[in-house]
């Protein structure tokens, strides 16, 4: 998160880029890129171009991880499980997802950033909510 600094009283947030694979079981593989929503609000957009993903946290395991940037990331398995379903074949998805997306570390980030959230979730392309763990509740969930 340190070379992806947000701009205080800014609309800069982080997205995820959720790389596809063809292979279900492989790795979740994503990055971060800043992004600025003034521009958007600008230009009189009114659906912004990622999905806004909440979901329930369930119990954190610490053998679920992503790659983020090449590094281990801890996540919580449900999270882990409905990346896995909103990863595509063969295209990249934007995704707004509170955990990944706010530096957790950082209060003063995490206090501007939860400022945002109700922009975030209002302007996203879409949101989906992900009820939990059971893979067939979390299927038809995010269908």
């Amino acid at each position: 998160y340190e070379s992806l600094r947000l701009q205080p009283g800014t609309y800069d947030v982080m997205l995820v880029v959720l790389y596809p694979s063809r292979d279900a079981s492989s790795d979740i593989r994503c990055d971060l890129v800043n992004i600025d929503l003034g521009g958007f609000l600008s230009l009189g957009i009114k659906r912004f171009p990622y999905i806004a993903l909440s979901y329930v946290c369930g119990e954190r395991d610490s053998s679920t991880t992503v790659s983020l940037h090449g590094i281990r990331k801890e996540v919580y398995p449900n999270l882990l499980t409905a990346l896995r379903y909103l990863r595509g074949p063969n295209d990249i998805s934007l995704l707004w997802i509170d955990a990944l997306c706010i530096d957790q570390a950082n209060v003063e980030e995490k206090n501007i950033q939860i400022q945002l959230m109700s922009l975030l979730y209002s302007k996203a392309a879409s949101v989906l909510i992900f009820p939990g763990d059971n893979e067939a509740e979390g299927k038809h969930a995010l269908e």
